[in-house]
């Protein structure tokens, strides 16, 4: 079964931030991202980038670094 790539919105949907707070989550490096497509490519997180971003949330017992 292929991997679930989930778009930014998809993304911060699931920890409940604002689109704003993904996009800064991602540009500090925080959690690995894939960019697919030709010409102007788009980022997608995967569910496994997801869950190790969120067990490492979890040991800190925050969101971010």
């Amino acid at each position: 079964m292929a991997a679930q790539l989930l778009t930014v919105p998809q993304f911060a949907a699931r920890l409940g931030v604002s689109r704003r707070t993904a996009y800064r989550i991602i540009a500090a490096g925080l959690i690995d991202r894939s960019d697919v497509g030709r010409g102007k490519p788009k980022t997608r997180i995967s569910e496994a980038a997801l869950d190790r971003y969120l067990k490492r949330c979890e040991k800190k017992g925050r969101h971010a670094s």
